[in-house]
């Protein structure tokens, strides 16, 4: 068994931590989730659609805690939104949105790594309770129609949700709508100069991109 080792100097923590979650990814391979670069990963719902996981990491003085944040990627949304403001694509880096894990399953206690943690059976129980309850969850958000509600619900924390909002509109065949959206947002963020600014990196070509490409 691979234990925690005991000590608070940085590198063993640092030790402990790559150690931790080196095992967290070997049991999601094991699981048949795709491991990023990243160091996120996913699992294909369909051709639009992954489940996307990602492990926020936490140093105490006695453990190290390990928060997952399941989510949805969906790749037409944030390919165009990558297209329309110049940025190279990759494939489930991002989240199109994320819950924690706690809020899905809140009865499944916490993942802590104590100095006496068997690591490899904590990290596959991590695992196993995103697989059992995180991937069912999530994947009830691979549509348009189930993901668009939720992503306007997030609009007001920015982080690129009313850009995912407008290409969802189009997406499922609301152009004008779409158009109408972003246009209120930038009128909306005119007030704030760093917003307005960021928003205006995608708005302008959405809109070139839309009249072209259906006529509105």
């Amino acid at each position: 068994d691979e234990r925690l080792q005991g000590g608070s100097t940085v590198t063993s923590k640092s030790e402990l931590k790559k150690s931790i979650l080196r095992n967290c990814l070997s049991a999601f391979k094991n699981h048949d989730f795709n491991i990023l670069k990243s160091g996120n990963v996913t699992k294909k719902v369909d051709n639009d659609f992954l489940v996307w996981v990602g492990l926020n990491v936490a140093v105490y003085d006695s453990y190290i805690e390990i928060n997952p944040f399941v989510g949805i990627h969906c790749v037409p949304i944030m390919k165009l939104i990558s297209e329309l403001e110049g940025e190279k694509y990759s494939k489930g880096r991002y989240a199109t949105f994320a819950m924690h894990l706690g809020n899905i399953c809140p009865e499944v206690n916490a993942f802590h790594f104590y100095e006496d943690t068997e690591i490899e059976s904590e990290a596959l129980r991590l695992v196993e309770t995103v697989n059992e309850y995180g991937v069912s969850h999530i994947s009830s958000f691979a549509s348009y129609d189930s993901l668009l509600p939720i992503l306007e619900e997030n609009i007001p924390s920015f982080g690129g949700f009313p850009q995912r909002v407008a290409v969802c509109l189009l997406l499922m065949g609301k152009a004008n709508s779409a158009i109408e959206f972003v246009e209120r947002k930038r009128c909306e963020y005119q007030k704030n100069k760093i917003l307005s600014e960021h928003f205006e990196r995608f708005a302008i070509p959405f809109i070139e991109y839309v009249k072209k490409q259906f006529s509105v």
